[in-house]
């Protein structure tokens, strides 16, 4: 018997940033179901026009976006699902975008880029937030 895959949605315009966060949901876990997405708007139709089975279990996202920006990608998910798990993966070091992040009741924010020894232990972060998922 196998482990359910888990389905993620990575919200990410960077393609070399694409490829970072894969990495670190593929080491985490193997099974993981990826949709990637380059935009806000494009992020807010994955989450809005979803049926219950198809909705992601946990959205990376950046919050520096074309379109429509993360931020608003965040407070539309919320609005949508208060349970889908969220780790912001941005560039952004501001205190004000933290703040306005953490009061979605995301589950980590992750800046980047990130060296070797942080990378490792975003993963074992991604791991415990994706076990969660299953208890």
């Amino acid at each position: 018997m196998g482990i359910r895959p888990i389905k993620v949605l990575l919200v990410e315009d960077n393609p070399a940033d694409q490829l970072l966060a894969r990495e670190i949901i593929f080491a985490a876990y193997p099974e993981a179901l990826i949709t990637v997405v380059d935009n806000g708007e494009k992020a807010i139709d994955a989450i809005e026009y979803c049926t219950e089975p198809d909705s992601p279990d946990i959205v990376f996202l950046d919050l520096n976006l074309p379109r429509i920006d993360g931020h608003e990608v965040l407070e539309r998910i919320k609005r949508k699902n208060q349970q889908t798990l969220v780790i912001v993966f941005t560039g952004s070091t501001s205190e004000m975008d933290i703040a306005k992040a953490r009061k979605f009741d995301i589950v980590d924010y992750i800046i980047k880029p990130i060296g070797m020894k942080e990378l490792e232990a975003t993963i074992v972060r991604v791991r415990m937030h994706i076990e969660s998922i299953f208890r």
